[in-house]
């Protein structure tokens, strides 16, 4: 017998089974991002609106709005433990 069909034998003697249960990476994909879902959840009513309306190309919105938003999505990410927040300016 060679040693080929002896390794062979050994290997087919202990299949391995795949675990197969995994959950759909669409059912997490995503979860932790301050997306628009997250943000008119945790936004006000008014500071969301003005970033949709700046969103969409047409306003301006104001400093008070711009550190509503800043403040909120570090409080949100903080205890997700995200270690980077993207700021538009990555090099």
């Amino acid at each position: 017998m060679s040693n080929r069909t002896q390794i062979t034998q050994m290997v087919e003697a202990c299949p391995i089974k795949a675990k197969t249960n995994f959950p759909k990476v669409s059912s997490y994909y995503g979860c932790n991002t301050f997306n628009e879902e997250t943000m008119k959840k945790v936004l006000s009513d008014k500071t969301f609106a003005a970033f949709k309306k700046w969103q969409d190309g047409g306003a301006v919105i104001s400093e008070k709005q711009a550190d509503e938003i800043a403040n909120t999505m570090k409080e949100w990410a903080f205890p997700r433990a995200q270690l980077h927040i993207p700021t538009g300016s990555n090099p």
